[in-house]
């Protein structure tokens, strides 16, 4: 018979809180808000829950396996229940305050905020003190009454300070999560088996990500780094996150985990590893990757695969990077291999910064960019080709000139539709000959591309749109830097807009009905934003600055004489007239790049 290895027993809360830690293979927090509402619901029905799983450790603490999201909603409720009480009671409690408040005075609609605003923060408070100076500056009729006698100001805040007195008894009551009993597993069995525990447990409800089974699996797949900035950056990168992930559980401790054993140390487990390379990939393409600073899952997606690309093992069997790691003797080579990925990527960010910055926008510190057609795995293929190639410069060239071509075409494609694993791997897994399947150190073809844009301008044409979406801003920037940008470096222009070439104030009552491709390539372009701000819905040949007509050919701007056609079609209604020169213009801007994309 197999040995237990658990122990079903149950706790106050008040007996664990500040015991607490969690292993470094837990996710964060998933719960919604709406998630965490229900489980207070749930405590103050007493009805019952689902048992935490813990870990006894050292000097009394204890490791939570399963139920983070449980305590640190409980953690959370006992230091803002307002959070959670107002949700169910304080519509009742605030009538009957507003009621005796209108007893008092009477009170506009336009104080009625400040008044709920001073009973959300005093039955919040915890003394019996409030500042009832607010609610005298703010409503009129308080401000009377406080500026009253004496006598009559010590009885009106009396009765305020009884009611708010009896709320926050009311919101104590609610639930009293010291005494809260907590039903508890306790493992018992060897520290070794915990990962698998772990991912055993969470097969049903909130699934684990891929990577998220990978980091219980690899806990003590342990990597001594070296004192390279790359790997200082990595360290500091896997810091940061458990310093997140800390705040956010209300300052539950992360057990196995010390800031300054690390940086002394150097040493990461694996997924630690592949999570300060995926920070890694997103802080060098800035240009063709927006990210969150707190996006872990999207630093793992990308960090997880480029470790599969620099191990050579497919993106659907990442599961084996740990054993490849070992037999490859990868981290004896570490540094080194860090610092071909680090070059890879700046080159490749070199690459794509000066066709996705947005153009005209020399005053902002912060660079913008249109990556609208990034997809994660689609840069991926980028950094894997240019990975397959390190050893050849000449031919990591010729990648990097032909990728932007491809950055366009693949997704006027849809080729990058799905999640895209197994094309992604075709990129650097080589079969038997030792080449890999799939490259970009090839021009796409004029065949291809007219294919391309023909099957798009296709689909486009009944795409009823007034709102510019990211696809389309990302290859009208293209389109600017690629054709008239020097024309905004050269005026000295310090910002920029997206504009409608047939104004949207024109359009709009009209596209949806109509489908008139009203925010499509073909309608839209990058304007300076005080010639934008004083077109009024007008056409470039009708305000002052307009740009000379070398420039106009660069845009791809409509002759004069189309303008006076479209005002024409609107006004009598022939809304297929309309739709013409926007397609013809679209296919213009697409024609006028493929020199420039070096399509061949």
């Amino acid at each position: 018979m197999v040995k237990k290895q658990y122990e079903a027993t149950a706790k106050n809360y008040s007996e664990l809180a500040d015991k607490l830690t969690v292993p470094k293979y837990q996710r964060g927090l998933v719960w919604s808000d709406k998630d965490k509402q229900e489980f207070v619901d749930t405590l103050a029905n007493g009805f019952p829950f689902g048992s935490i799983l813990i870990r006894k450790g050292d000097k009394g603490m204890y490791t939570v396996i399963d139920g983070q999201q449980r305590l640190t909603t409980i953690n959370d409720f006992k230091k803002n229940p307002e959070k959670y009480w107002s949700h169910l009671d304080e519509i009742e409690k605030y009538k009957e305050f507003q009621s005796l408040s209108n007893t008092l005075v009477s009170i506009t609609d336009k104080e009625q905020p400040i008044l709920k605003d001073f009973f959300s923060q005093a039955i919040i408070k915890n003394s019996n003190e409030f500042d009832v100076n607010k609610l005298a500056k703010g409503v009129k009729g308080f401000s009377d009454i406080f500026g009253k006698s004496t006598n009559d100001l010590l009885d009106n805040l009396s009765r305020i300070s009884e009611y708010i007195k009896k709320a926050r008894q009311d919101l104590e009551k609610y639930v009293d999560v010291d005494n809260i009993v907590i039903p508890i597993i306790e493992f018992t069995g060897p520290e070794e088996n915990l990962p698998s525990v772990f991912e055993n447990l969470n097969r049903t409800g909130k699934k684990l990500s891929k990577y998220q089974v990978f980091a219980a699996s690899w806990a003590n797949h342990l990597i001594t780094l070296n004192d390279t900035q790359i790997e200082k950056g990595l360290i500091e990168s896997v810091i940061n996150r458990y310093d997140r992930m800390t705040k956010a559980r209300d300052n539950i401790e992360i057990s196995d985990y010390n800031e300054q054993d690390i940086r002394k140390g150097r040493e990461l487990n694996l997924s630690e590893l592949a999570f300060g390379i995926g920070d890694l990939v997103i802080n060098r393409l800035k240009s063709l990757i927006t990210a969150k600073f707190d996006d872990d899952d999207l630093r793992d997606e990308y960090g997880f695969a480029t470790l599969g690309i620099i191990v050579g093992i497919p993106n659907t069997k990442l599961s084996g990077i740990a054993k490849k790691f070992k037999e490859r003797e990868i981290e004896s080579n570490l540094s080194d291999e860090l610092q071909i990925l680090d070059n890879i990527l700046q080159s490749l960010n070199k690459t794509f910064e000066r066709l996705l910055e947005k153009p005209g926008m020399i005053s902002n510190k912060q660079k913008e960019y249109e990556n609208g057609l990034s997809k994660n795995f689609k840069i991926l293929s980028y950094i894997a080709a240019l990975w397959v190639k390190r050893d050849n410069k000449v031919e990591q060239q010729k990648i990097l000139t032909f990728l932007p071509s491809y950055y366009l075409v693949d997704d006027l494609q849809n080729l990058w539709k799905s999640t895209g694993d197994k094309r992604l791997s075709s990129y650097y897994v080589t079969p038997s000959d030792g080449t890999p399947m799939k490259s970009y150190s090839l021009p796409v073809s004029q065949s291809r591309y007219k294919s391309a844009v023909e099957s798009w301008i296709e689909s486009d044409k009944d795409n009823a749109s007034i709102q510019i979406k990211s696809v389309v801003k990302t290859i009208v920037t293209m389109h600017a830097n690629l054709k008239y940008s020097h024309y905004y470096a050269n005026n000295n222009v310090t910002s920029t807009d997206f504009e409608h070439i047939y104004s949207k104030k024109s359009l709009s009552e009209y596209y949806s009905e109509n489908n008139i491709p009203g925010a499509s390539v073909g309608n839209v372009m990058i304007l300076k934003t005080d010639m934008n701000r004083s077109k009024h819905g007008k056409n470039l040949y009708d305000v002052s600055g307009t740009p000379d007509p070398e420039v106009l050919k660069n845009m791809v701007y409509p002759p004069q004489e189309d303008f006076e056609k479209v005002k024409q079609a609107i006004k009598n209604k022939k809304f297929g007239t309309i739709r013409d020169p926007i397609l013809k213009r679209e296919k213009d801007v697409f024609d006028s790049m493929a020199n420039d994309l070096s399509i061949r």
